[in-house]
């Protein structure tokens, strides 16, 4: 009875609720010649990495700068932002109508027991998954979407919490889907990280994109269960925070650094760490920008957004 009443709720809520519009426009003319419709599922209202629509913003900014890289006609983009960590899911008809999913990071593990958690892993399977949206995961994204197949598996960091710049060396799967370009000549990405869980396992669905020493699994792809010769990927996940690169101050300065301070007032980094993680992110800006948003155009296009 008390499931009963929960998921009554959760469906008064979903028809009660209106998620915040975020939007903006790539191009110089003035006629739209498309909208992009994202949903982004809100994990985190806390600062520095929430509230919903600040994680919400560093996306918009990650993908403006990665359409005003490659788009051929003005775009406009639509973000319907939902504080999903408050039990606020998007409607059928939301869903349908979109081009695609964000799940964002989260001070949350996704092996977590909070009902929301549980409630997301299931609908990732139930309305992501088995109808195949498209869909972009990021940190806690990425674990939970892992965590949410009966084979796959989010743990703790083995070697403790990351933080900072880390170098990822990519297989030739990555090659293929993580490099905006044709060559597929880039061997590796750098780019932001916090985290202190990672992806133990992946299930059958999945391959592997990069990974290193530390943190085996830092990105993966992942297909549908069909018969299709060539599948097209359903979601592409990574450790990463390509959106902390979105812009210097609102996503290095003011999340990044923020979330690293929290870090070490935790005692997740030392003091030592946290100051050559501080260093090493703002010396090293601009190539971690030129990747991310590099990830951000080749995730794009995969998903035909771009």
């Amino acid at each position: 009875e008390t499931r009963r009443l929960t998921r009554r709720k959760s469906l008064l809520s979903i028809l009660m609720y209106t998620p915040i519009t975020l939007e903006e426009s790539v191009g110089d003319d003035n006629t739209i010649g498309k909208t992009l419709e994202l949903l982004f599922i809100g994990c985190e209202a806390k600062p520095p990495y929430g509230p919903y629509d600040h994680t919400a913003n560093l996306f918009l900014q990650l993908i403006v700068r990665a359409l005003e890289s490659c788009a051929t006609k003005t775009t406009k983009v639509v973000m319907q932002v939902y504080s999903t960590s408050q039990g606020n899911f998007p409607s059928k008809d939301a869903l349908e109508k979109c081009d695609g999913v964000i799940l964002p990071g989260s001070f949350n593990s996704a092996y977590d027991e909070e009902e929301w958690v549980l409630q997301l892993k299931e609908w990732i399977q139930t309305e992501l998954v088995a109808k195949e949206r498209q869909t972009f995961g990021v940190c806690f994204g990425h674990q939970l979407y892992a965590h949410s197949y009966e084979q796959g598996q989010a743990t703790k960091c083995g070697a403790g919490p990351q933080a900072g710049l880390k170098s990822s060396t990519l297989t030739e799967d990555g090659k293929k889907w993580l490099n905006p370009g044709s060559s597929n000549d880039e061997d590796s990405l750098n780019l932001y990280y916090t985290h202190g869980d990672m992806v133990e396992k992946l299930p059958p669905q999945a391959s592997k994109l990069g990974g290193n020493e530390k943190v085996p699994i830092q990105s993966a792809v992942y297909f549908p269960d069909s018969s299709q010769s060539t599948p097209k990927p359903i979601a592409i996940t990574l450790q990463a925070h390509p959106e902390f690169a979105c812009d210097r101050q609102l996503g290095m300065e003011k999340t990044l650094n923020e979330i690293m301070e929290v870090m070490k007032s935790r005692g997740d980094v030392s003091e030592e760490d946290w100051k050559q993680a501080k260093e090493d992110a703002a010396n090293e800006y601009e190539a971690v920008e030129k990747d991310s948003i590099g990830v951000m155009i080749a995730i794009g296009k995969t998903f035909g957004w771009f």
